[in-house]
């Protein structure tokens, strides 16, 4: 490739980030679907014990729920100041 063919692909590049419609992520609702998606794929010993774990946990009532646990770093760490087990 040519320096000038090179230069005219990188302002293209540059041009079309520039333009480019905004991207969203999933959020908690794309999260919630895939986890659910992936319990539902669990073997029944398997999907036994996640239930066994999340009822550990009284703010998750669902697996799901806990899946978005950590995108929410403030709620995480006010529910990880308030454990009365340390954590190390």
């Amino acid at each position: 490739m040519t320096m000038g063919r090179l230069m005219w692909v990188c302002l293209v590049l540059l041009l079309g980030a520039g333009i480019a419609p905004e991207v969203h992520a999933w959020g908690d609702t794309g999260h919630r679907i895939i986890c659910e998606i992936a319990f539902q794929e669990l073997n029944p010993q398997a999907r036994a014990e996640v239930k066994r774990l999340i009822r550990l946990n009284p703010e998750f009532r669902r697996f799901s729920m806990s899946c978005i646990f950590p995108d929410h770093p403030r709620q995480r760490s006010r529910a990880l100041n308030s454990s009365p087990t340390p954590i190390f």
